[in-house]
């Protein structure tokens, strides 16, 4: 959910001490101290420096700073007018925060994490969008056809990111390219991503052969998004799939 932050409301700044200088001064340090935990290959384990690396190695082959790629690149060619990489306690829009709820006690607002073009791992992520315009990035993944709409991607890069690079033990899921999860529910084949900070919380899942996309977005902690996406597709996607079907044609009597 969205809200305009009200007059009343001060947003508390968390400053580098506490967040943002542990995670700038990550890169440096794994210079020093890398470390093989396993061969490659071997399992899959998230890593925010992994994301904030891949930022840099853009910055260095590219050429221009890493958000102005984004924005060049991704946003602006899509139409994503609401997101920012670098949002602030002021952008339009931006909803208000709500850590976990304690026993006895309402939900504190969060603090408004602040990022800068100067940290180094801005592309782990902190990026602030809405509904609609993640709904424009899931129809990318919908239209393999670069002659249709904006094309960012090759329909094979597109289909490269959603395909498993990772299987785990139970083979009901996996791992793709920028997703975290690759996962088939009864007889159809789901690709999502989460994300989350102190306050906010969001699942972005889609259906590329049922072009079909579920976003839930949150400001609130452990409000479980992933539960109403679920949800959502369990009892509204039946009923769309019904809808969009090509009608089917009577055969004609010989």
């Amino acid at each position: 959910s969205e809200s305009k932050p009200s007059r009343t409301t001060t947003w508390q700044v968390v400053q580098a001490q506490d967040f943002s200088q542990a995670c700038s001064i990550s890169i440096p340090c794994a210079s020093r101290t890398l470390q093989i935990v396993s061969p490659a290959g071997a399992e899959f384990r998230y890593s925010n420096l992994g994301y904030a690396i891949l930022g840099e190695i853009i910055t260095a082959v590219s050429g221009p700073p890493y958000a102005q790629y984004i924005e060049n690149h991704i946003l602006k060619p899509l139409g994503m007018t609401t997101t920012y990489v670098f949002p602030k306690p002021d952008t339009p829009g931006l909803a208000v925060g709500y850590l976990r709820r304690a026993p006895g006690v309402g939900r504190e607002v969060a603090g408004f994490i602040y990022r800068n073009a100067d940290m180094p791992n801005i592309a782990s992520g902190n990026l602030a969008t809405s509904v609609e315009d993640l709904a424009k990035f899931a129809s990318l993944h919908f239209r393999d056809d670069p002659v249709v709409g904006a094309h960012i991607l090759m329909g094979s890069t597109l289909q490269e990111m959603r395909r498993v690079q990772w299987l785990y033990e139970d083979w009901q899921s996996g791992v793709g390219l920028g997703f975290e999860s690759v996962r088939r529910v009864d007889d159809q084949v789901r690709v999502s991503m989460e994300g989350a900070l102190p306050g906010w919380e969001g699942t972005f899942e889609i259906a590329p052969a049922a072009r079909l996309g579920v976003i839930v977005l949150t400001n609130a902690s452990e409000s479980e998004s992933g539960r109403f996406v679920d949800q959502v597709f369990r009892i509204v996607g039946p009923a769309i799939t019904r809808a969009t079907a090509p009608p089917q044609q009577t055969p004609t009597p010989d």
